[in-house]
């Protein structure tokens, strides 16, 4: 499984328009901001219990123009869809991936040495003439 990776999708549940803004943290400074200090008595090492743990906080901010008094201050409802990478691509994009790379193909090793033989017979032709 080359290249495992998530791919973070975040959406508004209802129609309006927001902006989503994404910071990530490590457990280090989420401890560090809740002044959390960790017993050394315990044994365990943060680096080997949270290599792979990081923390998201998701913001979504208003964007829009409303009739309603106080929009931007009423709580949002979104979702939150992780999907797995193969190769950095999505799982459900591998068939256009694969049309992509096979229309490219086509055009490079097909399309290109027709139109060239072609555009090298005409200017052949107008030399004649």
């Amino acid at each position: 499984m080359l290249g495992y990776r998530l791919l973070f999708l975040c959406y508004a549940v209802d129609q309006q328009p927001f902006d989503f803004e994404l910071e990530l943290f490590s457990p280090h400074l989420v401890l560090e901001q809740l002044n959390i200090t960790l017993p050394i008595s315990t044994g365990v090492s943060i680096q080997t219990s949270m290599t792979a743990t990081k923390f998201l906080r998701v913001r979504a901010l208003y964007a829009g123009v409303s009739h309603l008094p106080n929009r931007e201050k009423q709580p949002v409802a979104f979702n939150i869809v992780l999907e797995q990478l193969y190769f950095y691509i999505p799982f459900q994009a591998y068939k256009l991936v694969l049309v992509i790379l096979l229309v490219a193909g086509l055009a490079v090793f097909v399309a290109n040495p027709i139109a060239t033989q072609t555009i090298a017979a005409l200017r052949d032709h107008d030399k004649t003439d």
